[in-house]
């Protein structure tokens, strides 16, 4: 839900912004039209956010993402325990991993 109210506020700031971009070009520079820059290049910003947020015709949409995570959780079942282990070692190769590069890039943190 934080999502969608996210967009719409995105969709909001885009057209009152726009909107006064239109007016301000009207009245300082009539003859030459330029407000339709910012639109272009933003409106592709508000595009790709709202494929982020409701998906593009379906897809990438919220209900693919739980048909996908259904479906490997599916294949886990059907594998079973091989399925659980290969999770379990990925998962402690991603923490062994995140801590060296945590004490790389911080080598005096004493909480490490």
């Amino acid at each position: 839900m934080e999502e969608i109210r996210g967009f719409y506020s995105h969709l909001m700031a885009y057209v009152l912004v726009n909107i006064m971009l239109f007016i301000i070009n009207l009245l300082i520079s009539p003859g030459a039209f330029w407000f339709y820059w910012p639109l272009l290049g933003w409106g592709i910003g508000v595009l790709v956010h709202a494929v982020g947020v409701f998906g593009l015709f379906g897809f990438l949409g919220q209900e693919w993402e739980e048909r996908k995570i259904k479906e490997i959780m599916e294949k886990g079942k059907s594998k079973g325990r091989e399925f659980s282990i290969n999770c379990l070692i990925s998962r402690e190769l991603k923490t062994l991993y995140q801590d060296k590069v945590t004490k790389f890039f911080n080598p005096l943190d004493k909480k490490r």
